[in-house]
């Protein structure tokens, strides 16, 4: 399954949105099928960017997703993605440069990138 960015930050946004102390099934996101958002919502989640519980199939894939909400991480995360100038620098660069992306460099580039933008000269 090749990673994408714009569901890792769709399912952020549906996280974000659920009621303290609820929880919500993994929906379907955009034109994607359901298995392709709960396999990037179990990825996150097992990188501690979401909370809930997964529950696999006897082969290992995601049979149920519920979701609760976000993690620090996943806030610290979704704030760094909200600003589209900053996203989409991120997504070209790792497109440009050809680099395998995983959640925690995404997270680490735009960290970065963010800092650059407040540092004075």
């Amino acid at each position: 399954m090749k990673l994408e960015p714009e569901l890792i930050r769709e399912i952020l946004q549906f996280a974000e949105d659920i009621p303290a102390g609820e929880y919500r099934d993994m929906p379907i996101i955009g034109d994607r099928d359901w298995m392709t958002g709960a396999c990037h919502a179990r990825i996150m989640h097992d990188e501690g960017y979401l909370n809930g519980s997964i529950i696999e199939d006897h082969n290992g894939r995601p049979a149920c997703c519920r979701l609760t909400d976000l993690s620090w991480k996943g806030h610290q995360l979704l704030s760094l993605s909200k600003k589209d100038d900053a996203w989409n620098v991120a997504k070209e660069h790792f497109k440009k440069k050809a680099i395998v992306m995983t959640i925690d460099l995404l997270f680490e580039y735009l960290e970065a990138y963010v800092r650059s933008k407040i540092q004075t000269p």
